[in-house]
């Protein structure tokens, strides 16, 4: 296969990243194929962001930049995938980057395996961050087989191997466009509603075993923000949009029932962030929780011995943490 054959397009959402996008940006145009569109979404960035992509753009071809008013990562991506001419694409974050062959390994799997996805591995570098990640490795131990989206999406979740997370998937544009897939706009942890239902509409799934990407942990960035309002309504919102996939197959198919295993997740980790919450922020957000602990309760879909009991337990946990909270602030005083 020549460099030259297939055009892949690269979609880079773009916000407060002046530090690390240029790290980001070679990292794709060096890469060992070169026929690459790097799509720039700036998004209403408030640094210095939206001129280096200009800058960019005036020194390479390759190089597209959209500039919009500020939406989040889910209407850059959804404003890049519209620009995409490549046959296949991928997405990355702006303060992340990819090895030198990432996108040459990936075409020529895709195009071996005549996959709609591909799924790959990412390394982790800590680069000052000083909280806890969600995960500590997006390294799988295992290879899968090319499949059905459903069956690997369930056998990763089995072997405690799935990771919702968009940059870590690559993408036949056709598929992506005749699925009419597209990112949900306005809230945290969309990878969470993103990818299962892109799984399992993929008639073919592959994965390479290896890091094609690499993944910066630091302070400030949305990986890094668990404890939030915002938080709780992305994954409740994720949560009730997944419901409503699962819903369009037949009860009991195999692409409804593993849609299910991660709408449950996808509640659960709703109680946990809803947990967290200062107590103000639980007042606002009491009324979606409601809603949430409803839908656990009396729907046949969260079947869940361990999540009820999790609500059950809910007035306990947030008596312990106000004393703990009280403790820690005396201790502060002192």
């Amino acid at each position: 296969m020549h460099n030259g054959e297939i055009l892949v397009s690269a979609v880079i959402p773009v916000y407060n990243a002046e530090k690390y996008l240029a790290e980001c940006v070679d990292s794709v145009l060096s890469q060992t194929w070169g026929n690459i569109q790097v799509i720039l979404v700036d998004d209403g960035s408030p640094d210095n962001c939206g001129m280096i992509c200009d800058e960019y753009a005036e020194k390479d071809s390759r190089v597209t930049v959209i500039h919009q008013p500020n939406g989040g990562a889910s209407a850059a991506r959804n404003a890049g995938i519209r620009a995409a001419e490549g046959k296949y694409v991928l997405f990355l974050d702006s303060d992340d980057r990819i090895t030198p062959d990432a996108v040459e390994k990936l075409t020529a799997f895709a195009e071996k395996e005549c996959t709609d996805i591909v799924l790959f591995d990412a390394e982790i570098f800590n680069d000052g961050f000083e909280g806890k990640s969600f995960r500590s490795s997006y390294a799988r131990k295992h290879t899968y087989p090319t499949a059905p989206g459903h069956v690997m999406l369930r056998q990763m979740i089995e072997q405690d191997e799935y990771f919702a997370s968009i940059p870590l998937m690559f993408f036949d544009t056709a598929f992506f466009r005749e699925n009419s897939l597209s990112f949900y706009n306005g809230i945290m942890h969309e990878d969470e509603l993103f990818v299962p239902v892109a799984m399992v509409k993929a008639e073919r799934a592959g994965h390479i075993n290896e890091k094609l990407y690499i993944r910066r942990m630091r302070n400030g960035s949305v990986m890094a923000s668990r404890e939030s309002i915002k938080g709780f309504n992305g994954m409740y919102v994720c949560m009730r949009e997944l419901l409503k996939a699962v819903r369009e197959y037949p009860s009991g198919s195999p692409e409804g029932e593993a849609l299910l295993l991660r709408t449950a997740e996808a509640a659960n980790q709703a109680v946990i962030r809803y947990a967290d919450l200062p107590a103000e922020d639980r007042k606002k957000a009491a009324e979606r929780f409601d809603r949430l602990c409803r839908c656990i309760r009396y729907s046949d879909h969260f079947g869940s011995t361990k999540l009820r009991l999790k609500l059950a337990g809910m007035p306990l946990y947030f008596c312990y943490k106000a004393v703990k909270n009280l403790l820690q602030n005396r201790c502060s005083r002192k």
